[in-house]
Formats: structure tokens, C-alpha cells, sequence
């Protein structure tokens, strides 16, 4: 049970009331699953249940957290329902934590968060080296897009995370910390490149399975080639480019640290660009107030880290 004490709106103030967790769960799964019947198949009870928890959450809170028109399948918040859901995900994480503290004591959840590349290709040794010797901490990984993680650090959903995006935050401490030059890479059965190096203006752009990385790569990118041109294969993931790059005369342009991983999975050749492009930089992002468990795991984290890629950050 959570005490809550929190004005919500100049018509409802709260003082003292108990709200029951499992109720603030039920609102929170219905709100990341979208629809009633789908929480309801998470939370492994009917449907009516879900309803009745919902109800009885807008009785006590004594707003309305859900829109209702006929034939409505998948929920929508009122105003008041996306106020409240900024305060339920952090009752929910509060909660766990707590939970964590009783049933553990010392032992540490540390909820990693990063982009696609950086969470197949660069983290992967971390992840390996703190299960095999820290018994002490389990971790949650997370993939999102560079501009969400900075939300779900500010609401400490996620304790450290790995971005392309520099941005100032109130919340958030940013700092540069891993980088590695772009090269060009194409299957070694489509390579006849008898030189060293790989300029762009040699290469065809409808050939090419495009990675949107930074800003500045894609600045650069714009200047080599007619940013009106639509790309035949834009993606988001290393892994599909992967299954891709072995197309007749497919190419593409990525990171040296993430093409000298992705040689030991397809037969790739790797050259570096006559004109470079902007380095692939990764962002560490982390909350301004860390809990002293969450700052242990992250000192952890980051000294494991600073092991494996000491030449590179």
C-alpha cells in the first residue's frame, strides 16, 4: 500500500488516502498494452477484473483516467489520465525498488537502456563480464531510440544509457564517452575494391542499406548524396543490415568497432573512407540523483566498460 498526498487539480486534493498497488499495476499495463483485454492476458486475470480495478482506481483518485466512447477498442488517457500516468510509472518504480531493498538488501537491478547498435554490438561484453563475476546484479536491457532514452532516464526507468543524441537536460548528466571512426563495409563476395581506401563519390547510393546514425552523419551523408533521392533500404537495425549486406553489390557505412564485430558474423570486407565521415559517438546518459545502490551498480558498469574499450573512450 502506498500513501499519497498530491494535488492534482484545483477541484481534487488528496490527503492521506491509501491507494493500493495493484491497482496502480492494472492502470499501468492497460496504459503499455493499449487495450483492457490485452492487460488482462498479462495480468492473468478477466477482463472485468481489469475494468473493476480501473473504476475503483478513478473512485478513489475521484477523476476520470480513461476516455469511454461506444466501440472504442484501444484506451485513450483524458488530460488528467496522462498526469496521473507520469505518477503511477513512478509509484511502480518506487515500489520495486523497495521490494528490491526488502527481499535483497544489497542486491542491485541495474536497468540498461540503449540504441539498436550500441546494445547488439558495443555492450555485449559488459553485459557477458558483469553475469559471469556479479552475482549481486541483475540487469534489465532496454533498446529505444536515442531522443526516448533521455525520458526514461529523467524518470529513472532506465539507470544508465547509451545514445547518439547530445542534448542539454535538467535531469540528466550527458557525457562523450565511446567513439569509433566510420568505414565502409560490403560483402567479401561482392568486394572487387582494389584500393585501400573507399571514396564516396565512387559509390551508388541505390546500392546502399542507409543507417541514420548522428546528425552530423547525416549531414555528411546529404553532402555526398542528393538528400532528395529516396534510399531503397533504410533501417534501424545492424542485425537486418547484416542479413542484407550479402545482396548484389550491397554496401554500407558503419562504425569500425561494430563492422569488427559483425566480421566474426557475415564474411565482410572493412576500408576506411578516403573523405571520413564523422566519428560514431556514443552518449552515456545517467540521472543527476542516482540512489547509492544504483550508483554502485553504475560504477560497476562503467569500470567494466572502461576495461574493454580502454583505447576507444
Amino acid at each position: 500500500m502506498i500513501i499519497i498526498d498530491i494535488k492534482y487539480h484545483e477541484n481534487c486534493y488528496l490527503r492521506g488516502d491509501i491507494i493500493n498497488i495493484e491497482l496502480i499495476n492494472t492502470f499501468i499495463q492497460v496504459i503499455r498494452l493499449g487495450t483492457i483485454s490485452e492487460a488482462a492476458k498479462e495480468l492473468n486475470v478477466v477482463q472485468t477484473t481489469v475494468s473493476q480495478r480501473i473504476q475503483l482506481l478513478e473512485r478513489d483518485l475521484q477523476i476520470q483516467l480513461f476516455e469511454r466512447s461506444r466501440g472504442q477498442k484501444r484506451v485513450l488517457l483524458t488530460p488528467l489520465g496522462e498526469e496521473f500516468s507520469k505518477i503511477a510509472e513512478e509509484w511502480h518504480r518506487l515500489h520495486l525498488e523497495a521490494l528490491q531493498l526488502h527481499n535483497h538488501h544489497s542486491h542491485i537491478l541495474l536497468k540498461v537502456g540503449g540504441i539498436d547498435s550500441a546494445i547488439q554490438f558495443i555492450l555485449p561484453p559488459i553485459f557477458k563480464k558483469i553475469a559471469g563475476r556479479n552475482k549481486n546484479i541483475t540487469l534489465n536491457i532496454d533498446t529505444l531510440h536515442s531522443w526516448n532514452l533521455y525520458d526514461e532516464i529523467e524518470r529513472k526507468n532506465i539507470d544508465i544509457a547509451f545514445s547518439l543524441l547530445n542534448r542539454s537536460h535538467q535531469k540528466v548528466v550527458v557525457e562523450k564517452y565511446f567513439s569509433s571512426p566510420m568505414v565502409f563495409i560490403q560483402h567479401e563476395l561482392n568486394c572487387n575494391n582494389p584500393k585501400k581506401f573507399v571514396h564516396p563519390k565512387e559509390l551508388d547510393s541505390n546500392n546502399e542499406l542507409f543507417m541514420p546514425f548522428s546528425i552530423d552523419y547525416q549531414t555528411w551523408h546529404k553532402y555526398w548524396w542528393d538528400p532528395n533521392n529516396t534510399h531503397p533500404i533504410r533501417l534501424d537495425s545492424i542485425r537486418v543490415l547484416l542479413e542484407l549486406i550479402s545482396g548484389p553489390d550491397k554496401w554500407a557505412i558503419v562504425p569500425l568497432a561494430i563492422a569488427n564485430e559483425a566480421k566474426k558474423i557475415v564474411p565482410i570486407e572493412i576500408f576506411p573512407l578516403e573523405t571520413p565521415a564523422p566519428d560514431y559517438i556514443l552518449y552515456k546518459l545517467t540521472h543527476r540523483n542516482p540512489t547509492t545502490l544504483k550508483a554502485k551498480g553504475i560504477e560497476i558498469f562503467e569500470n567494466i566498460f572502461k576495461d574493454i574499450y580502454r583505447d576507444l573512450i
